[in-house]
């Protein structure tokens, strides 16, 4: 499996921590409200169903998480890298890349970062 820039599960309550009030209450509109969020998701019943499965596998699993500046300092982006680095829990057969980059698109900007996790993935359960 590979998980380019996935969101956590935990990401918005951990937002909640540290952004000002009038930020956290959009935030939670677009969570609840799939209209009012980019993908038109309800992320709440997503949430829920993460919460609900099995969290243990035991196959090849990359995780591809954003690259950051050397002097970043956003405290949401922190936020992110380290929810982020949690998915290495789900199976001990687990790596964590970096992108040059510092975007969410991941496959855009450097697709062969992307390729490169695919073919590691599908190499490990060939051997």
């Amino acid at each position: 499996m590979v998980l380019i820039d996935t969101v956590h599960e935990d990401k918005f309550w951990q937002f909640e921590k540290v952004l000002p009030e009038d930020r956290v209450a959009r935030m939670w509109d677009a969570v609840k409200d799939p209209a009012k969020n980019d993908e038109n998701i309800d992320r709440i019943a997503s949430i829920e169903q993460l919460k609900s499965i099995q969290r243990d596998f035991d196959f090849p699993l990359v995780v591809l998480t954003r690259g950051t500046s050397p002097d970043e300092s956003n405290e949401l982006v922190k936020i992110e890298i380290n929810l982020q680095a949690e998915f290495l829990k789900l199976s001990p057969k687990s790596q964590q890349f970096f992108s040059k980059y510092d975007d969410h698109f991941i496959q855009k900007s450097e697709p062969e970062l992307v390729i490169k996790a695919i073919h590691q993935v599908v190499d490990a359960i060939k051997s």
